[in-house]
């Protein structure tokens, strides 16, 4: 409990400071999750490329599924997957349409810009998770 109070207080204070002076504090941390979970991603890819076969077996046949049944806890996992995919998705649009009054100029090229950064990395993200 300490430390969640803690946490919950030097964010408080990190955000008092102002949009600009936190979002260079928390730039280095997000390029690290982004990296690493870039590198999640490929390095599953690459390892598994040679079994991809006996991985997805269903798609052996071309669009037909061969023994494939689903089950409610494997429909439900991929319901929750791209549910949280979705709500990180929305929370990020919406800081970005609160913050364009801090964004540099010109702000609508440089908000369109970090869209597309958005997206890009949210369709890596769900090709590399499904």
């Amino acid at each position: 409990m300490e430390f969640a109070a803690a946490g919950v207080i030097f964010l408080s204070i990190v955000n008092l400071r102002g949009v600009k002076e936190s979002v260079l504090l928390w730039m280095p941390v997000f390029f690290l999750f982004v990296a690493s979970f870039t590198f999640t991603i490929i390095y599953g890819i690459v390892t598994h490329i040679g079994a991809f076969p006996a991985i997805a077996p269903w798609r052996r046949g071309g669009r037909q599924f061969h023994n494939f049944e689903p089950r409610r806890v494997g429909i439900a996992h991929g319901d929750f997957a791209r549910y949280s995919s979705g709500a990180g998705t929305f929370t990020g649009i919406e800081a970005v349409s609160n913050s364009m009054a801090s964004l540099r100029e010109p702000r609508v090229q440089t908000g369109k810009r970090t869209m597309v950064y958005m997206g890009t990395s949210l369709s890596f993200v769900a090709a590399g998770c499904c």
